[in-house]
């Protein structure tokens, strides 16, 4: 309990089976991985691993419909100009109702708590899905671990 993994180096797309891998390697409460659309799609096949192994995981999945963190690092490093960081991204309801996966969509950050507590008290692994364009950007963006963060311990 209490203990994060956050994969530094800038690769997207890992979290799915980080999260897998947390929640099968821990013998604690429901791992809670957080996501993005984007880096959620480089790994969609890992969700039917948690779905077949009844992984104790809920994936809290931040659909901003891009690849929010490299439109960040493009407002603040290139003026703004964005390329390549507008994603298609499939419908997540559908497709997690064919592998077998609960899932549910937040609009509003009230709906949020009670969305997760439901998730971390069903049984298996679960997809509360929050839908970014909706609420709005984070206050602050995130624009990936700070430089550096590699070498210090944690």
């Amino acid at each position: 309990p209490r203990h994060g993994v956050h994969a530094l180096g800038g690769g997207i797309g890992q979290g799915v089976a980080m999260g897998v891998g947390a929640a099968l390697g821990s013998s604690g409460p429901k791992a809670i991985t957080l996501l993005g659309d984007g880096g959620t799609m480089l790994g969609l096949a890992e969700m039917i691993t948690a779905v077949d192994e009844n992984a104790p995981l809920v994936y809290v999945l931040m659909n901003d419909q891009a690849y929010g963190v490299i439109q960040n690092i493009q407002d603040a490093q290139y003026d703004s100009r964005r390329h390549f960081s507008k994603v298609a991204v499939p419908e997540f309801p559908t497709f997690c109702r064919a592998i077998g996966m609960p899932h549910t969509i937040v609009r509003s950050v009230e709906d949020f708590p009670a969305a997760l507590d439901a998730a971390l008290a069903a049984d298996g692994p679960q997809v509360v899905e929050v839908d970014m364009v909706a609420i709005g950007p984070f206050a602050e963006s995130f624009s990936g671990p700070p430089a550096g963060a590699a070498g210090n311990k944690v």
